[in-house]
């Protein structure tokens, strides 16, 4: 009975390590897809960088040209006005991708811990399946040794109903 209760629990330990494996391996190909999007996203942010330099520029050459021609200074001031609007724009677009890495981050440091988790999980679950096999190791040795006692005791009564016989 205990080494079919055994048997039953190396199984369900056998399923739940299958289980977790297959976790383990969705948690890894997950952080890989993770780490590609961060990279995207890094190569986005500075092709950000590039543009607002490109702006700031762009917006200092207009100031310059603001001082040499003092009669198209309107002209010059929509112009200011329209790279300050688009500056905005893209610091506010920064400011996104911004807040879409800190959520990666922070999903990253989930799966991260998930992963952990799972990892200690496994090593719990080696534990045990190795108690169990320590268990089951025991109760063969201890049903080997009920065996042998049952023989001897048979050939015990055999010999004493042979002297019962013999009286």
């Amino acid at each position: 009975e205990g080494l079919k209760t055994g048997g039953a629990q190396l199984h369900q330990t056998d399923l739940k390590l299958s289980g977790l494996l297959k976790d383990r391996q969705q948690a890894i190909d997950e952080s890989a897809r993770i780490a590609e999007r961060l990279e995207i996203q890094s190569m986005e942010a500075l092709n950000l960088d590039e543009e607002q330099a490109a702006l700031e520029a762009e917006f200092k050459l207009a100031g310059e040209q603001m001082e040499l021609t003092g009669d198209a200074s309107k002209e010059l001031e929509q112009v200011t006005t329209r790279l300050k609007g688009e500056l905005d724009v893209c610091r506010a677009q920064l400011a996104v991708v911004r807040d879409k890495v800190t959520a990666i981050r922070v999903q990253n440091a989930t799966v991260k811990e998930q992963h952990d988790a799972g990892v200690r999980a496994l090593s719990e679950l080696e534990q045990r399946t190795e108690e169990i096999m320590r268990r089951m190791s025991a109760d063969r040795l201890e049903i080997e040794s009920g065996e042998a006692s049952r023989l001897e005791l048979q050939s015990g009564m055999s010999a004493a109903a042979e002297r019962l016989e013999s009286l």
